[in-house]
């Protein structure tokens, strides 16, 4: 099989093989995922087929009764046992026609409480506690991961109601605009996910190629019993170099992960507590803003905040010193806030970084539309809005928008909107603000901060920013 595989590899372009891997690599490439296969001529998918609902990834899969036991029996995503022909069909259309693709998503998504991680963990403890014959006292076994997991939501009642709240003023403002923080529901976490992945996308790598180098100079700057805080951590897969390191040296670790995207959180931490057993994590979704009272929580130790992938970038110069100043307020002495940061260069490498040749970048803008389609029922035709993105070489950022392609009108029938677009209006969606190691220097002053070591790439594309609370 695998010789079969390695053929097709190099005859086929879109063919990748990845061979055996351990779960928690398996489920991080499962959830970034856009659509599963489950071709099973027996019984034995039933786990896969739920750990893809369990991510929001749609399937389409074999008509068997395990899997129709699941799906039902009307899920439009059945091909007959071994044919792959049905199969190569459904293929072709969940690529090429957008409704269908929605309808497989929509119909897992109702599925999803079923598969739900948290419920399946307490289902088990629930089970698990009945069974259990007391015993006496003896050495204290180690805590398991759901012992060592915490997540807490703050002010997610009031989520939906600030999405529909944005989007009736950004679409009914002028010029129109739609907030970048949007983008990162589950759909988008995962198109994000695979922009990292991308050639043109330098700065995951740059940052990584930083931390893989000096990871070891950052954690041998905190005594035992630090704090890990990071705020956006998405798949949290740079940090995994900090963690592996915290952990080789202390054995323990507690860990503050923050990100807006309640799935990827659950996704991530479920695949760090199984590869590392010394890790404890209290994980928050929600915003910046929500998670700041965090910061002031007493750890009994220094902390290290990390906000890397220079996501500083998305918010303007004074908006970024405003919010790292309020950052500041909250460490103490001993803490220290790692901060990674794109450098400004030539729009050749910038542009294309931002408006990739697969189009998943394009995929990634658009998906803010798709979301209102899905949670506000707007009737956005996501083909007529194409995606741009500029580089503003006086402001030193990325633009992105989505473009009208025809004058045209869009209900969003959960907000009673009807909004009127011309031909070649855009929304704004993005900026992504590029520094100049000078900048970064000033940008520190004027949080009220100082920066006590810089290290850049080999390519002198990306920074890695170890700040101080000026006193």
């Amino acid at each position: 099989m695998k010789q079969q595989a390695q053929a097709e590899m190099e005859a086929n372009p879109r063919y990748q093989w990845l061979g055996e891997l351990p779960r928690g690599k398996a489920l991080r490439v499962l959830a970034r995922s856009r659509l599963h296969v489950l071709s099973s001529q027996l019984e034995g998918g039933a786990s896969a087929l739920c750990e893809a609902i369990a991510c929001g990834v749609p399937t389409l899969a074999s008509r068997i009764p395990g899997s129709v036991g699941i799906l039902g029996p009307d899920y439009p995503g059945y091909f007959p046992v071994g044919d792959t022909q049905a199969l190569a069909g459904l293929l072709y259309r969940a690529e090429t026609d957008p409704e269908f693709l929605q309808s497989l998503h929509a119909w897992c998504v109702q599925l999803q409480p079923l598969a739900d991680p948290a419920r399946e963990r307490e289902a088990w403890q629930r089970l698990l506690d009945e069974m259990t014959i007391p015993q006496m006292a003896g050495p204290a076994a180690a805590p398991s991961s759901l012992e060592r997991f915490t997540l807490v939501e703050p002010g997610s009642a009031a989520a939906a109601v600030d999405f529909g709240r944005e989007v009736r003023a950004g679409l009914t403002g002028r010029p129109k605009r739609l907030p970048c923080r949007f983008f990162y529901d589950r759909e988008g976490s995962r198109f994000f996910e695979t922009i990292c992945e991308l050639p043109e996308y330098y700065l995951t790598r740059a940052e990584q190629e930083i931390l893989a180098e000096r990871a070891g100079d950052v954690v041998s700057r905190f005594p035992n019993g630090a704090t890990l805080i990071e705020l956006g951590s998405g798949s949290a897969a740079k940090t995994r170099l900090l963690i592996e390191r915290f952990l080789r040296r202390d054995g323990r670790l507690r860990y503050v992960p923050v990100d807006i995207s309640r799935s990827m959180l659950e996704e991530s931490t479920r695949a760090l507590l199984e590869e590392f057993a010394g890790l404890e994590i209290l994980a928050v979704a929600g915003e910046y803003q929500q998670a700041l009272a965090h910061l002031e929580e007493s750890f009994g130790g220094p902390k290290l905040i990390l906000w890397l992938g220079s996501n500083v970038g998305n918010l303007d110069r004074a908006e970024a010193a405003e919010f790292l100043h309020s950052v500041r307020n909250r460490m103490a002495v001993a803490d220290r806030l790692l901060v990674g940061i794109d450098l400004r260069k030539n729009r050749s490498i910038l542009e294309p970084a931002y408006d990739d040749a697969q189009g998943v970048t394009a995929q990634f803008n658009r998906n803010i539309l798709a979301r209102i389609n899905r949670e506000l029922d707007g009737q956005f035709d996501l083909r007529a809005f194409p995606h741009r993105a500029l580089y503003n070489e006086g402001e030193g950022r990325i633009e992105m928008y989505l473009v009208s392609a025809i004058s045209q009108t869009v209900r969003i029938t959960a907000l009673d909107l009807v909004i009127p677009f011309e031909a070649g209006e855009a929304i704004h969606t993005e900026n992504s603000y590029k520094y100049s190691l000078r900048e970064i220097g000033e940008l520190a002053v004027a949080a009220g901060l100082c920066v006590e070591c810089q290290w850049l790439d080999t390519g002198g594309r990306f920074s890695l920013n170890l700040l101080a609370p000026g006193f």
